[in-house]
């Protein structure tokens, strides 16, 4: 099953004291593709439902990260450069991040600064 996420983003520009620039607003789409391969667990629809709502635009996920040693993180996407999510039967693809259920943490969403 194939689902599309759309979300409309208006983003403000701050001067350097963080006063708001009235003249600097930014209007974009954020567009996501999801496939859900698979029967969905609780925490694979909870990220889903995290992921839909309206207030989230940026995410991380805890997880072991392989780099000369296992490293425990939390790994942040940011959705205006996520452009596919597939969830399959024991791991899940962010873009080309393959994150298997097992290996997962937690997960939130994060303030966009």
């Amino acid at each position: 099953m194939t689902e599309h996420i759309h979300k409309d983003v208006c983003s403000l520009g701050y001067n350097k004291y963080g006063e708001l620039i009235k003249d600097e607003v930014t209007r974009y789409a954020i567009d996501i593709d999801v496939e859900i391969n698979a029967p969905l667990n609780k925490m694979c629809a909870d990220l889903l439902s995290l992921i839909k709502d309206d207030d989230v635009f940026v995410f991380d996920i805890v997880y072991p990260i392989p780099q000369y040693n296992y490293k425990v993180e939390s790994r942040i996407f940011d959705l205006e450069y996520v452009k596919k999510i597939v969830f399959e039967e024991y791991y899940l693809m962010i873009n080309d991040v393959k994150i298997f259920y097992n290996a997962i943490f937690d997960f939130n969403k994060r303030k966009r600064w």
